[in-house]
């Protein structure tokens, strides 16, 4: 999992879990996911982070549509951004971190495509 540059908004964050509970739902074990958290740069303490919820009240498919209300986020700057889960038989797993660098708001400008094209396999040119 790669994160580099984002906006201050956040909006990568399901995306994060998303990928993150994909690669955890692959592993065979036969314990499930009870409860993931997530936290920025310092540790709080197991079960003190910041919980992630689940859609459908459970953390239990390959592809969760998570809940993303009141997401906290980090100042500018470099950060980590740290996740775990708790299985069914009440054991914590590792914690995850993946570096991200926090940047200003970027504003938007419109811009027109004038140009497109495609091919297959292989470049014809330009």
């Amino acid at each position: 999992m790669h994160c580099v540059v984002i906006n201050k908004r956040i909006s990568f964050l399901p995306g994060i879990v998303l990928l993150l509970l994909l690669f955890l739902s692959g592993l065979r074990v036969s314990a499930q996911i009870a409860t993931a958290e997530y936290f920025w740069d310092t540790d709080p303490g197991i079960g003190l982070a910041t919980p992630i919820y689940a859609a459908d009240g459970n953390l239990d498919e390959a592809i969760e549509t998570l809940l993303s209300s009141g997401v906290n986020q980090p100042a500018v700057g470099m950060h980590t951004f740290n996740i775990r889960v708790k299985d069914s038989g009440n054991f914590w797993g590792p914690v995850f971190t993946s570096v991200i660098n926090v940047e200003s708001t970027i504003s938007a400008t419109d811009k027109k495509i004038i140009q497109a094209e495609y091919f297959w396999d292989t470049d014809p040119g330009n």
